[in-house]
């Protein structure tokens, strides 16, 4: 039977202070690791993709033939899943040291998992981050600390790009914004006021936005023509 490996990854401010919580659950259930731990400054997406390493190199150690992951980043399983766009060069490097490790397995499978059914992760995640160290063990227990609603990580992506003519700060196709605890510095307020809402509903985890995600929302400058595609991080 397959190990279960959660894992979760805090950026605050993204990039910023960065926790991954990773716990490493046996076939019967039992946990064999847990642990958070404290990264440095790294972005959100770098903080998944080192969740899933330090995962892996754990799992690895208890020489099992199969793996489940579940991880709160939508975005690391999509790209896992040849569903995301290709990464920059530094998240491609990381996401092909996964892909190696994950080979050490005769069958592996990655899956989402919201923050509040992965409570221990987070906490972990959340601790180490916090706290600017390693931990073993999460601050509270896990069932009370959810993740706050700065810690949710959603992503803006220009699926159409704006009207170069028409707007002095064109959004170019494919540019993604990432919106951590502040919103990101260089887009325009414009774009901003256009899927601030969707993003505080992800965040939120509002109905009905956050259950039919992507959703998309158009500029409010007129005449600029850029649309923007909203998801979780």
């Amino acid at each position: 039977m397959a190990l279960h490996l959660y894992i979760d990854g805090v950026s605050r401010g993204n990039p910023g202070p960065t926790g991954i919580g990773i716990v490493l659950q046996g076939p019967d259930e039992r946990i064999l690791q847990q642990a958070g731990r404290f990264l440095g400054d790294l972005t959100d997406m770098e903080a998944a993709a080192h969740g899933l390493l330090v995962g892996l190199e754990a799992a690895a150690a208890d020489r099992s033939d199969e793996i489940a992951v579940f991880s709160t980043s939508q975005w690391l399983v999509r790209q896992l899943t040849g569903q995301g766009r290709a990464p920059g060069d530094h998240l491609a490097m990381l996401l092909a040291q996964t892909q190696m490790l994950l080979l050490r397995f005769d069958t592996w499978q990655i899956a989402h998992l919201p923050p509040d059914q992965n409570p221990l992760a987070v906490a972990l995640a959340t601790h180490a981050a916090k706290a600017g160290c390693d931990v073993e063990t999460a601050e509270t227990d896990p069932a009370e600390t959810p993740r706050d609603a700065g810690d949710r990580i959603v992503l803006v992506r220009v699926v159409e790009g704006a009207n170069t003519r028409s707007c002095p700060e064109p959004c170019g196709p494919d540019e993604v914004f990432e919106f951590g605890e502040v919103a990101p510095p260089h887009m325009c307020l414009h774009a901003l006021a256009a899927v601030l809402d969707a993003v505080m509903a992800c965040k939120r985890q509002a109905d009905p936005i956050a259950e039919d995600l992507p959703v998309r929302r158009s500029c409010a400058r007129p005449d600029c023509g850029a649309v923007f595609e909203i998801d979780f991080g």
